[in-house]
């Protein structure tokens, strides 16, 4: 295979894992994965290699890696996987992916990791972070074929077979000390002081207080706390940001906003996070979806509803070009009309055919903004099929026409 294939097909591995959030490296072998390969796991419970007592014998790979063709896929005693090959025309030197998880540990599982290489509670907040940063493949047998076509595409069918080291039990175990130094203490009330601040943001979100948010989670207390895990500035951002796009997507949950609009806004968030292409445009992205999630709270929480009002808003809001009457509504909570309209009046501070007409506004004037179709296909859309009907409730509630709105806004 020519040099210009064998590097196309490394590109786009590499582009392929980095978009999936898997550090990918080039490093020389004999091979310890016991260093920057990591992310850092092992400095911070054992310190930097050159200030251990002895090695932590890791994985050492063959040294006839290349003569052999021998590439490995390596599962630690830490749950963490690599794929490990050495790269044609450059002896000594291997290409390696990860860590990357195959299965998301669970919490017995992580304490008995804990108890089994010493490592005390008091990093238990840093474990679950680690974790918690790394990408997760559950399809186990598509990575597998993905690295064997890997293998044979750069070294050929006379490739040696993919080797397995699954946390090989010859490891050397060296005690995490239970009293850090100093600056280890320090470390951990930086830990200590990151998560009682993480708490008191996801819980202002929750009452979706958007500049209580902000002002957490934009400070510097806060984000200059969070470790680097590799050597990429934007990679690691993007890891925290896509964290932080699902505890906030948990948090708004909490305020019993609907499955449905969670899972579009996280959705369109996750997808955005990857596209960034500076750290300055995620810094714009991460006050996006802190103002996003908390108008979310703002607009769609009906976490002081009772269980009847809230199936009733739900589909109010879920399902707007349905029968929405108040007839309908009531069937379909089995209660009685009379009682639905006073309870809903009482909970929610309006009648529930004004909630409905508002709901249905609201709608239209988004697919205005978004250009989304003609006004007589709008208005269909959210249940006001009588354009003359739409264009009088519309005026109504927003002092101008549909077609005054959209002037204003688009000048045309």
């Amino acid at each position: 295979m020519s040099d210009s294939s064998v590097n196309a097909i490394f590109s786009f591995t590499t582009s392929f894992f980095q978009n999936s959030r898997v550090p990918v490296t080039k490093t020389a072998y004999p091979l310890d994965l016991d260093g920057p390969y990591d992310l850092g796991l092992r400095n911070e419970l054992y310190g930097t290699k050159k200030n251990r007592k002895l090695p932590i014998t890791y994985v050492r790979l063959s040294s006839d890696m290349q003569e052999k063709k021998i590439s490995y896929y390596v599962k630690d005693i830490f749950h963490c996987c690599y794929f490990v090959m050495p790269i044609p025309d450059e002896p000594g030197m291997a290409y390696t992916v990860g860590p990357f998880l195959t299965e998301r540990p669970t919490e017995t599982a992580l304490t008995s990791m804990r108890q089994h290489l010493r490592i005390p509670s008091a990093y238990t907040e840093f474990i679950n972070r680690y974790y918690a940063s790394l990408a997760l493949f559950q399809d186990y047998n598509y990575l597998e074929t993905y690295f064997q076509t890997l293998i044979s595409s750069i070294w050929g069918a006379d490739a040696s077979p993919l080797q397995y080291i699954d946390r090989p039990k010859n490891q050397q175990i060296l005690p995490v000390s239970s009293e850090p130094k100093q600056s280890e203490a320090r470390g951990i009330d930086a830990i200590v002081e990151r998560y009682e601040m993480e708490e008191k943001g996801l819980a202002a979100i929750c009452e979706g207080n958007y500049q209580v948010a902000m002002k957490i989670f934009l400070n510097s207390k806060f984000t200059g706390s969070l470790d680097k895990r590799t050597s990429n500035s934007l990679r690691d951002e993007k890891n925290y940001t896509i964290v932080a796009n699902t505890i906030y997507r948990k948090a708004v949950q909490e305020a019993h906003v609907h499955p449905f609009y969670l899972d579009q806004i996280s959705g369109k968030f996750a997808v955005r996070i990857e596209s960034c292409t500076s750290l300055q445009e995620l810094d714009s992205l991460r006050r996006e979806m802190i103002h996003q999630y908390c108008n979310l709270v703002n607009n769609h929480s009906d976490q002081l509803y009772s269980t009847t009002i809230r199936h009733v808003v739900d589909q109010i809001k879920l399902h707007l070009d349905s029968d929405l009457s108040l007839n309908s509504l009531a069937q379909m909570e089995h209660v009685n009309p009379r009682y639905l309209s006073t309870r809903f009046k009482s909970e929610v501070g309006m009648t529930l055919t004004d909630f409905v007409n508002r709901e249905r506004i609201n709608a239209a004037i988004h697919l205005i903004n978004l250009q989304s179709g003609s006004m007589q296909e709008i208005s269909s859309h959210v249940g006001l099929p009588d354009a003359t009907y739409f264009c009088r409730l519309f005026k109504r509630y927003k002092g101008l026409t549909p077609t005054e709105y959209r002037k204003k806004i688009f000048g045309r």
